[in-house]
């Protein structure tokens, strides 16, 4: 089965949409198969930044969420790329764990909203066993929306985006905010700056 490993930004973007619970739909497989950080759970009742985002209420929906996720297993990643990544100042702790993985299922992506890191990684040509383990296995947010919006079309994910307490991704604001709002406009804005991203993710990037 499909395994899902994912970053902080992406649960609390996605959860603060209340669209997490989609994810099993998206990419057909189960909450047992979903893998968050071990400092996911910390970093959210504990980060008073994130209070200026996201009210207490959302917060806490989102962690009830996470206790049916599991915790990335020591064994899962590979030590001696962790290390090699520790250099690269633009690619933070939680993202070094995700590129460092290497779990015994081969079959696996790595949704993550920090699209820096993915820059960065894409910047380090000369790690081979990232390259040859990490291809065509990041989903970036602008993926993950262009899914949900064939899954629940532009009223509602444009709803939520508008009214609900979402303090998050500058590009989604833009794209959603663009007046006589159409699910074309949606489509076209979310893909322009996928394509921008993939161009320079060195193949990195799930491709549509």
């Amino acid at each position: 089965m499909l395994l899902l490993f994912l970053d902080n930004d992406i649960l609390l973007k996605l959860g603060s949409l209340g669209f997490l619970e989609d994810l099993k739909n998206l990419f057909s497989n189960d909450t047992s198969s979903i893998f968050i950080l071990p400092t996911a759970k910390p970093y959210i009742l504990n980060n008073k930044n994130l209070r200026n985002k996201y009210s207490e209420h959302t917060l806490n929906e989102i962690v009830t969420i996470l206790k049916n996720y599991k915790i990335i297993l020591d064994e899962f990643i590979d030590d001696k790329r962790y290390r090699s990544l520790t250099s690269i100042d633009k690619i933070d702790s939680g993202e070094r764990v995700l590129f460092s993985l290497n779990p015994p299922n081969t079959d696996f992506l790595i949704l993550t909203g920090d699209k820096n890191s993915i820059i960065q990684l894409a910047k380090q040509g000369s790690i081979n066993e990232i390259t040859s383990t990490l291809t065509r296995r990041i989903v970036c947010l602008e993926h993950i929306l262009l899914k949900l919006l064939d899954l629940h079309g532009i009223d509602i994910i444009g709803k939520r985006i508008i009214e609900r307490d979402f303090g998050g991704d500058k590009t989604l604001n833009l794209v959603f905010n663009q007046p006589n709002l159409t699910i074309e406009k949606v489509r076209g804005g979310l893909l322009s700056y996928y394509n921008d991203l993939y161009s320079q993710s060195n193949k990195f990037l799930l491709p549509l």
